[in-house]
């Protein structure tokens, strides 16, 4: 995955929303933070493997690239806004833990990065949210996609007056 033109593209989209609400990234900083949290809860929730009282736990996999797009899209924005661009992200490897355990090492990283909002945490939210990429199978063709797909959707709603 091309994550430095996924940045740039990023930044592209989140300009065009600054210029149409007249907003900077700073007065949208703390929306964007408690979107980031919101959005991974969806990208859990599609992922269902928490529900222990289900009996159905197939993943709809379409799903769940649109929830992981959502979540790439904010996590993209602080990307860029911490000038990350050419950075060599190392996606933490998780091939022996439970969804579970992936999914509350993210909420534990992005609440890490909520609060101190700076570099360190932030690739500590990164890579750990690239390493459940990994451990869910994503190729970076379908995160690719899934995200140009989620971003037409955003630039759509825009002139839809969303």
């Amino acid at each position: 995955m091309i994550l430095r033109t996924l940045f740039l593209e990023q930044k592209t989209f989140d300009e065009y929303i600054a210029a149409i609400f007249s907003l900077s990234f700073d007065d949208t900083r703390k929306d964007r933070l408690l979107a980031l949290i919101v959005e991974l809860g969806e990208l859990t929730n599609a992922g269902a493997a928490f529900k222990y009282w289900k009996r159905n736990k197939a993943i709809n996999k379409e799903r769940l690239l649109d929830e992981f797009a959502d979540v790439l899209h904010f996590a993209l924005s602080f990307g860029w806004m911490f000038e990350l661009y050419d950075y060599d992200f190392e996606p933490k490897a998780m091939q022996e833990a439970t969804m579970t355990e992936i999914s509350l090492s993210l909420f534990k990283a992005a609440t890490e990065f909520v609060t101190r909002y700076d570099v360190p945490s932030y690739l500590t939210f990164f890579e750990t949210f690239l390493g459940l990429a990994i451990r869910l199978g994503l190729t970076d063709a379908e995160i690719t996609t899934a995200y140009h797909q989620k971003l037409a959707v955003n630039y759509q709603r825009q002139k839809e007056h969303y």
